[in-house]
């Protein structure tokens, strides 16, 4: 474990996701200590999949909004962020998603031979009603 920082409420601070549940993801930060981001705190909009704003693995910047001293534990918050940096890692989780080298286009390779001739004779087939 490295050493301690004094995390404060307000403060924003990097961890990453280590289990996700129905009702929000947990993180696990370089001090030790893990939190909780409720699900309530993710975003003033309805969230359908949690996955979507905090993917397993992933490092997120969040603000703490509460400190269990007792048992180690903080409070979460995505949506109590700052404008510009929901803004910044919602762009770098967005680039993170799809690696385009791992998408395999053979079958879609295989099949636009095919797709080509239905569509010059749906064509021939059309000019010839006219």
């Amino acid at each position: 474990m490295s050493e301690s920082k004094v995390i404060n409420v307000g403060d924003i601070i990097t961890g990453k996701v280590t289990s996700i549940k129905p009702y929000g993801a947990f993180l696990l930060f370089d001090n030790g200590m893990s939190g909780l981001l409720h699900i309530s705190e993710i975003s003033e909009k309805y969230v359908y999949d949690i996955t979507y704003f905090a993917p397993l693995n992933a490092k997120l910047k969040v603000k703490v909004v509460g400190i269990d001293t007792a048992n180690n534990f903080l409070r979460l918050s995505l949506k109590q962020l700052p404008d510009n940096v929901k803004i910044n890692q919602r762009r770098r989780l967005n680039k993170e998603k799809v690696d385009p080298a791992l998408i395999d286009f053979s079958g879609l390779e295989k099949a636009l031979p095919c797709f080509i001739e239905m569509g010059l004779n749906q064509a021939k087939e059309s000019r010839k009603d006219d």
